[in-house]
C-alpha cells in the first residue's frame, strides 16, 4: 500500500509541476496587492554548522536577537486582512530552538483560519516529546525536515554540530505521533540539499523515506548571493550558473526579528533593507519605491541596475531538468523515476509549485 500511494504521490507531482511551471511563467512579474508568501524570523539563531550555510560567519557579524510579541502580533494583524498563502515561521534560523513557537503557530492559525497555510523548516535536532506535541497541538500545517544523508558520517560532516541518531529518531517519533494524532498535521517532508559531498546519498535517501510512505525531495544547491564558501567546488562539482531571473521579491516578504524587511532569503549580509514593520506597514514597503526598483531590474535582468546579491547569486545545475525532451514527458518520466529516489533536484520555484 505505501508503494502504490508513493506512485500515486509521484505521479501527482509530475503533473503539478507541468502545470505549475507554465502558471509560473505568466505569474512571475505580477505584483499582488500583498505578498503571497511570509517568511518571519521569530529568533536569529541556529544550533547547526552546515557547510552550505553561511549562518556560523554571520552570527558573528550581524546583530542578533528575538522578535517582541508585539511586533509579531503586528505582523500577523495587518497579513491576516489579505489572501496570503503560505506563513513561513523561519528565516535564516532554526525555528524550533523558540520556546514560544507553539504559541506563535496558534496565533498565525487562528488569525488566518484555513485560508493560509502555516509551516516551518527545521534540522530537527532538538525534536524533544514535548516539541512534538506542541507542534501537533499548535495547529500547525507542515514541517519540513532537513536531513543531509542516510550515512550518519556524511550527515555530521555536512551539518556540523549535529548528531545523526539524534536528529532521526526525533524524526521516527515526529512521524509516529502525527499518524497517532487525530489530527494529522504537520505533514512532513524531509529535505536534502544535493552537493558534491552527499551525491551519493541524495538517490537512497529519497528512496529509504519515500518507502516507509514519508514525503522526501532534494534541492538543488545554491550559494546565498555568495556568502557560501563553494570549498573548492566541493559543493558544486559540476559549476554554478545564472538564474537569470527571480520569483522572490514578486512574491515573498521576509521580515527579521528586529523588524528589518530584507530583499530575500539569500541576503544574509542585510545588504538591501526595504523598509521596517515597526515604522511602516507590510503593504508600504512591498509597493515601496526599493522593491519596485530592483523587481524593474529583475524584469529586464539588467545586471547595472540589479543589487550586488542579486548579481552574485548563482545555483547548480538541476540535475536532470536541462534536456530536449517536452516539459510534460520530464516531469512524467521524472515522476516514475522517484519511485527509485531516482528523479531530479527540483529547483526553489518548482518546491513553491508543489508546496514543499
Amino acid at each position: 500500500m505505501i508503494y502504490l500511494s508513493n506512485a500515486f504521490n509521484q505521479i501527482r507531482i509530475g503533473v503539478k509541476l507541468f502545470m505549475g511551471v507554465k502558471e509560473s511563467a505568466r505569474r512571475t512579474y505580477i505584483v499582488p496587492e500583498f505578498p503571497d508568501r511570509l517568511h518571519i524570523q521569530t529568533h536569529s539563531w541556529c544550533n547547526a554548522g552546515c557547510i552550505f550555510c553561511p549562518y556560523t560567519q554571520i552570527s558573528r557579524e550581524k546583530p542578533m536577537g528575538r522578535m517582541s510579541w508585539e511586533l509579531y502580533t503586528k505582523i500577523i494583524d495587518e497579513a491576516s486582512r489579505y489572501n496570503v498563502q503560505r506563513c513561513a515561521l523561519l528565516l535564516m534560523n532554526e525555528p524550533l530552538l523558540d520556546r514560544d513557537l507553539p504559541q506563535k503557530i496558534r496565533y498565525a492559525k487562528d488569525r488566518f483560519r484555513e485560508r493560509t497555510e502555516v509551516m516551518i523548516t527545521s534540522n530537527g535536532s532538538v525534536l524533544s516529546d514535548e516539541k512534538i506535541k506542541g507542534l501537533i497541538e499548535s495547529g500547525l500545517d507542515r514541517i519540513k525536515i532537513s536531513i543531509q544523508g542516510l550515512d550518519p558520517e556524511v550527515y555530521e560532516y555536512t551539518m556540523g554540530k549535529l548528531k545523526y541518531d539524534r536528529t532521526v529518531d526525533g524524526v521516527r517519533r515526529l512521524i509516529r505521533a502525527v499518524k497517532q494524532s487525530k489530527s494529522k498535521t504537520p505533514r512532513v517532508v524531509l529535505s536534502i540539499v544535493a552537493t558534491g559531498s552527499n551525491k551519493k546519498e541524495v538517490r537512497s535517501f529519497k528512496r529509504y523515506w519515500r518507502l516507509r510512505g514519508v514525503k522526501a525531495t532534494s534541492v538543488i544547491f545554491e550559494n546565498k548571493a555568495g556568502n557560501v564558501d563553494l570549498r573548492g567546488g566541493e559543493l558544486a562539482p559540476t559549476g554554478l550558473k545564472s538564474p537569470m531571473t527571480c520569483f522572490r521579491p514578486f512574491r515573498t516578504s521576509y521580515i527579521l526579528w528586529n523588524g528589518d524587511v530584507i530583499l530575500c532569503c539569500s541576503d544574509w549580509g542585510r545588504e538591501v533593507i526595504l523598509g521596517n514593520v515597526l515604522h511602516q506597514s507590510l503593504r508600504e514597503i512591498w509597493h515601496g519605491k526599493l522593491a519596485n526598483t530592483v523587481r524593474e531590474a529583475i524584469r529586464d535582468w539588467d545586471l547595472k541596475k540589479l543589487p550586488p546579491i542579486c548579481r552574485s547569486c548563482f545555483k547548480a545545475e538541476a540535475t536532470g531538468a536541462h534536456h530536449k525532451k517536452p516539459v510534460f514527458i520530464k516531469e512524467f518520466v521524472n515522476s516514475f523515476m522517484g519511485l527509485f529516489g531516482a528523479d531530479r533536484h527540483l529547483t526553489e520555484e518548482e518546491e513553491e509549485i508543489d508546496g514543499l
